[in-house]
């Protein structure tokens, strides 16, 4: 077994960081976290801008042609219901998870049936 790809949280090259567009428009704390007063204006903001760990993961392999047919990836957090689709699609046989997003939008979990009635099996682990 081994690391075949990663993915972070973040935009495309050549634009913008997330974490340096919320500090010019003010909406972090003193510890560099969002303000969640800003976390609606964060997430349409993000929502045109920035691609998912799990999707940047998938399209870094497929960048260099890394097959990622019957492999296990392992995530912080629940996939959104995207990703989910996403992940399905790539072949990825096992989603590791450690927690679900605290995002009340992505409390359902759709993602999960979406993973496994693909054939996906989800694990959420403690660490």
């Amino acid at each position: 077994n081994r690391v075949i790809s990663t993915g972070i949280n973040g935009t495309a090259h050549g634009r913008i960081n997330c974490c340096d567009y919320c500090e010019s428009k003010g909406w972090l704390n003193d510890d560099g976290t969002l303000n969640q007063v800003f976390r609606q204006d964060h997430s349409k903001w993000s929502k045109i801008n920035e691609l998912h760990a799990e999707l940047n993961a998938i399209c870094n392999s497929a960048r260099l042609g890394i097959s990622l047919e019957d492999s296990e990836m392992y995530c912080t957090l629940a996939p959104c219901t995207d990703c989910a689709k996403i992940i399905s699609s790539a072949g990825i046989k096992k989603l590791y998870y450690y927690k679900e997003y605290d995002n009340p939008a992505q409390q359902d979990l759709s993602w999960k049936q979406i993973l496994e009635e693909s054939g996906v099996k989800v694990e959420k682990v403690d660490l």
